[in-house]
């Protein structure tokens, strides 16, 4: 007997936990209170400059035609079809439709999606429980077994036998010693740590959130006059205003505290705030 996670469900829940996260950014306005306009219109948001194969894949599976700009007037017509994406995410009722879950993993942003890449990911760290009282009559099975066995055959059954214990019960003793999967992520500073959903943050905006595998990259920079800010002519530093002063960050993203779009660094900022800065 074993115990395995239920990728579905766990997929669900990281979208769930996505949307709270959500409805505190970019995207809030439609996020704070979902209505089927709303999200339609959040819909269009998510997807008029995504390339993403696999959420244009989404999208046509889900309303039955390709999302395009033309076909816009296709999608109002089609507005009920966010209901129970709606009360999905507000908590009243569950999504059975994958596909539906799929397309509400793409308005809130949530990765990795869709189901089937979730599931991958899942399942490699997925791992067997074994039950203790289980182990314990294999054990007492091994040692009968040995003990009615002639004394030749009895060594090479009770090693054969043994070992394959053996490895169940390091198998069981692991799982209780090693942690869970660590399947969220927490601001650390400068960067982000991966953690166990279950921790708590430190300060209010300390949030554990689903992994974001983009957002997971970003990183608090220090630069001064002798920085390289551009390769080419394109730049490789971004910047957010907190309290009036800028804080820069090694990529794209939204700013880890203040959730904040970051922006791409100018000659501008750099002049005012990183040549002539006064300590």
């Amino acid at each position: 007997m074993y115990r395995k996670k239920d990728s579905l469900l766990n997929y669900k829940e990281g979208v769930k936990q996505k949307f709270k996260v959500e409805r505190k950014g970019e995207f809030a306005s439609f996020l704070l209170n979902p209505s089927r306009a709303l999200l339609r219109d959040l819909c269009i948001q998510r997807m008029k400059n995504n390339s993403s194969k696999e959420d244009l894949k989404t999208f046509a599976l889900f309303f039955g035609f390709e999302f395009e700009h033309v076909a816009l007037n296709k999608l109002k017509a089609n507005t009920d079809k966010f209901r129970p994406i709606e009360t999905f995410l507000k908590g009243e009722t569950d999504l059975s439709s994958t596909e539906g879950i799929n397309l509400a993993a793409i308005l809130v942003d949530y990765q990795p999606r869709p189901y089937l890449k979730f599931n991958k990911s899942d399942l490699e760290t997925d791992s067997i429980d074994f039950n203790e009282n289980e182990i314990i009559v294999l054990e007492k099975e091994t040692i009968n077994l040995v003990n009615k066995s002639n004394s030749s055959l009895k060594k090479k059954i009770g090693i054969a036998i043994l070992s394959a214990v053996g490895l169940f019960s390091v198998g069981y003793t692991a799982k209780e010693i090693v942690s869970p999967t660590k399947q969220c992520m927490q601001w650390q500073v400068d960067h982000y740590e991966q953690v166990d959903c279950d921790v708590k943050g430190i300060v209010s905006f300390n949030y554990v959130v689903p992994i974001d595998e983009h957002q997971f990259k970003l990183k608090k920079i220090e630069v001064d006059s002798n920085f390289i800010f551009f390769k080419g002519k394109k730049p490789i530093v971004f910047y957010c205003k907190v309290n009036g002063k800028p804080e820069f960050f090694n990529q794209l993203g939204k700013h880890p505290e203040t959730e904040q779009v970051l922006k791409e660094v100018t000659p501008y900022i750099i002049d005012k705030y990183v040549k002539n800065k006064k300590d």
